[in-house]
């Protein structure tokens, strides 16, 4: 498990909110939706971007081990 844990989490669903799903995406302009995917924002700028191709059809352990490296990374900076 992490031993790094972000401050907050944030959840928002694309098909059930758009008014959400647009504010975050506003966030990363230039990054292309990609629904599910993961976003690490460090001080209020996005530091790291889980898209769609690295989540569906991998193992939620593999998932896992990635946000945790990630998280791991971001936070030494």
């Amino acid at each position: 498990i992490a031993e790094v844990k972000p401050d907050h989490l944030v959840t928002v669903f694309a098909g059930q909110d758009p008014e959400a799903t647009a504010t975050m995406r506003g966030y990363w302009e230039d990054v292309p939706p990609s629904s599910p995917s993961m976003a690490i924002l460090k001080d209020g700028e996005l530091a790291y971007f889980i898209p769609r191709e690295q989540i569906e059809g991998f193992p939620m352990e593999s998932i896992r081990d990635h946000l945790v490296e990630v998280l791991t990374q971001v936070c030494e900076k």
